[in-house]
């Protein structure tokens, strides 16, 4: 477990202690400007290029807290005193951000976003990633629906924002994160939107590290879920094996567990496809035979991936984030691969998955909106 001492083991202060002084940040940062600047930008169209575009339009005082927050870019700390007072220098201390030599600070690799009335410190785009926050994270997040008094599970956690989203209506959250770096910004996003006696944060993989016997009525999770070779290199968060299942089976898997008898999950994914079936449709519903749940799964889109489709361009791109291959190699190994599998496109999908009763009758029920969808990756 990763309890909020450990994860301000770094901070001379206290839980509590660090709430305040989030809080106070986050009263700053509304009476600046800087969350009505953030908040302008369509939430359900996540783009980072639209940022640095828009930065020289933003009220002239905040352009520099913008290159600081959101930009990753350096900021003087003299000019972050004399607008956020103090109040920043807790991102110091919980070392979110660095000192650099002639006055200078900089957060590290971070970027401050606005969602839907919360704030949490995300991954600055185009880097190796450890706090992710992408088109999935708000699939996901519109098809969470907490009900007051529930409690919830949100596993793969990264910023937290399913954790937040889900703790505005249910009676507590478990957030569980196995990488130490995003656990810690998770933590303080926590903090930030005043969240903290809501969430437990915890460690390990999935279910590893929670408390035996613990059930769950919504278990919300955005796993890694890019269908790409094991043998390639690709950011941690993403890669879920060659049919992007690998994670997503575990989570199934450990459902009859740790979801209470009325319990539900919600798992969003993206998987290979030829011109009619997703790959992992007879595995679900073998799934669902073993674990007696009813899946239903709703398929959104099907997209080509030829070596000059958007989607097949954009997963050699993220791979080179942490590969030392020429695109062109990483390239001719996924097509091959991809050949070999006789898989022709890249199908968006989700899955709400509930128990099938005491007769035992585990199903697959199947609803193929990408006919009609022919643009919309995560809605129609």
């Amino acid at each position: 477990m990763e309890n909020q001492a450990d994860l301000t083991i770094n901070a001379a202060a206290g839980p509590q202690e660090l709430a305040l002084r989030l809080r106070q940040l986050r009263g700053r940062l509304l009476a600046c400007g800087y969350a009505e600047f953030v908040s302008a930008f369509n939430p359900f169209c996540f783009s980072s290029a639209k940022w640095t575009t828009c930065r020289n339009l933003a009220f002239p005082e905040i352009r520099g807290l913008i290159d600081f927050l959101l930009l990753n870019k350096r900021a003087h700390q003299s000019y972050l005193d004399g607008l956020l007072g103090e109040t920043w220098r807790v991102l110091l201390e919980m070392e979110l951000a660095e000192e650099l030599e002639g006055g200078w600070a900089r957060l590290k690799g971070l970027s401050l976003w606005a969602y839907l009335g919360y704030l949490v410190f995300i991954d600055t785009p185009n880097q190796d990633p450890n706090v992710y926050f992408g088109d999935d994270t708000i699939g996901l997040f519109a098809r969470l629906h907490a009900m007051p008094g529930e409690h919830c599970l949100d596993l793969c956690s990264g910023s937290g924002i399913q954790a937040l989203h889900c703790s505005s209506f249910a009676a507590s959250v478990d957030a569980v994160e196995i990488n130490p770096l995003a656990r810690q910004v998770l933590w303080c996003n926590i903090l930030l939107n005043g969240r903290h006696d809501r969430i437990q944060v915890w460690g390990g993989s999935l279910y590893d590290e929670l408390p035996e016997n613990r059930q769950y009525d919504l278990v919300a999770a955005n796993p890694p879920l890019v269908p790409f070779p094991e043998e390639l290199d690709y950011p941690f968060v993403g890669h879920g094996g060659i049919d992007g299942f690998a994670v997503t089976r575990k989570i199934i898997q450990g459902l009859p567990e740790h979801l209470s008898e009325t319990g539900r999950a919600q798992i969003i994914g993206l998987t290979l496809a030829d011109e009619g079936d997703l790959v992992i449709e007879g595995e679900l519903a073998e799934l669902a035979r073993t674990h007696d749940l009813v899946i239903r799964l709703t398929v959104l889109n099907r997209f080509p991936l030829d070596p000059s489709s958007p989607f097949f361009r954009g997963f050699v791109s993220s791979s080179q984030l942490v590969s030392p291959q020429a695109y062109d190699e990483i390239a001719a190994r996924l097509a091959e691969r991809l050949r070999r599998l006789n898989v022709t496109h890249a199908a968006p999908y989700v899955l709400h998955i509930m128990r099938s009763g005491p007769k035992g009758k585990g199903k697959v029920v199947y609803q193929n909106l990408s006919r009609v969808n022919p643009e919309g990756l995560w809605f129609v």
